[in-house]
């Protein structure tokens, strides 16, 4: 398990209703972006025509900064969402 921390520009529209970032504890970058993805913002909007940031190496970075406890559930740790 790993702490990822996952961030999209803060340029990048949509600009509120959405989050800009994530602390997530998963096994994988892939995992981690998938539980990023899952959490409802304007930048998830299914009637977008472009997938979700979250999933896509091109709008939004993902860092392992650290290793966590052993016996650490994997999720969500911190989401960074503005409010519009």
């Amino acid at each position: 398990m790993k702490i990822w921390l996952l961030r999209r520009p803060k340029d990048q529209p949509p600009l509120y209703d959405a989050h800009f970032g994530f602390i997530i504890l998963a096994d994988v970058e892939s995992r981690a972006r998938e539980l990023a993805s899952r959490q409802r913002g304007d930048e998830n909007n299914p009637n977008l025509t472009e997938a979700s940031p979250w999933l896509d190496p091109n709008r939004s970075k993902a860092t392992v900064i650290g290793l966590p406890f052993d016996h650490i559930v994997e999720g969500v740790v911190l989401a960074d969402f503005n409010a519009g």
